[in-house]
């Protein structure tokens, strides 16, 4: 469930009710994602089991055989089965492409409310993945498959919030965010009642994923609020996908990445850079894979 506003701040110009609705209008997942998600989301599954809905979807097949054969791979040997191919990228990155055939003509649109080109959150959304993913291989926990989805639609809510505001809530919106001392994350609550990552935790969780990922989605920007695993990861992938110049404007960034979540992932400040270094190396090679 999502937090309600604070009881003491102004009334948002825009209800929290309108925003849900539009957030409920988005379209669904493709059938293969949701029939992956159900399963993943169980407390036992099989490899075959994702075998078996990989397979029924011709275009799925082709994608994950593509990126295990690709330029990322391409020092191991080719392989030719979807088993093979699961086995070397990992079913978490085989729901996140499932995922983004559902998401990617949605972000690719340009989001007049945050100033972004085409193609500029979806590049970001791409980025933050792939960052995930080096996390993840990096790390000392057991990080869940679907933390690759969740950094993948992290900022889903602001595709909601660009065809949700006139131009009244969002002429209030630029304001409160250029306040000093006002996250854009509190500027948001206190003009909208709920931030874009609360709006897209709305959206996961209106598309059945798993509860990590919709909280995940809801704390991107504030972590220390939950005691998340995929959040922490989420959080710092989506902060090396924006210092490694992947990212919104460089005024979008809310804040720095949180000393805490590095802690707690084992990481030190000086492993950003190679991280940077190699996610810039990873979009130009794994990229292709969401295209």
């Amino acid at each position: 469930m999502l937090p309600l506003p604070d009881s003491n701040a102004p009334a948002p110009a825009i209800s929290r009710e309108r925003l849900l609705r539009s957030a409920d209008a988005l379209e669904p997942l493709p059938a293969t994602a949701s029939r992956l998600v159900t399963l993943l989301g169980r407390s036992e599954w099989m490899i075959r089991d994702v075998e078996e809905v990989v397979r029924l979807d011709l275009g799925l097949t082709a994608r994950v055989l593509r990126f295990a054969n690709s330029a990322w791979t391409a020092h191991l040997p080719g392989v030719s089965t979807v088993r093979d191919a699961l086995m070397r990228i990992g079913v978490g990155t085989a729901l996140s492409l499932a995922i983004a055939d559902g998401v990617r003509a949605r972000l690719l649109k340009p989001l007049t409310a945050f100033d972004l080109q085409p193609g500029r959150l979806w590049q970001h959304s791409v980025a933050t993945a792939l960052a995930a993913e080096l996390v993840t291989k990096r790390s000392r926990a057991a990080v869940p498959p679907e933390t690759v989805t969740a950094s993948l639609l992290h900022d889903v809510g602001k595709v909601v919030l660009d065809a949700a505001l006139d131009e009244t809530v969002l002429h209030a919106l630029r304001q409160a965010w250029a306040t000093p001392g006002l996250s854009r994350t509190e500027a948001e609550r206190t003009v909208l009642g709920m931030s874009h990552g609360e709006l897209g935790s709305h959206v996961a969780t209106h598309w059945g994923l798993p509860a990590s990922v919709a909280q995940a989605i809801a704390h991107h920007h504030t972590p220390s609020e939950i005691n998340n695993l995929v959040c922490d990861v989420v959080h710092l992938a989506n902060g090396v996908a924006k210092l490694s110049g992947f990212g919104p404007l460089i005024a979008e960034i809310d804040g720095p990445i949180e000393r805490e979540v590095l802690e707690r992932l084992k990481f030190s400040p000086a492993d950003l850079h190679s991280l940077c270094s190699e996610l810039t190396e990873r979009m130009r090679t794994g990229q292709e894979r969401f295209h």
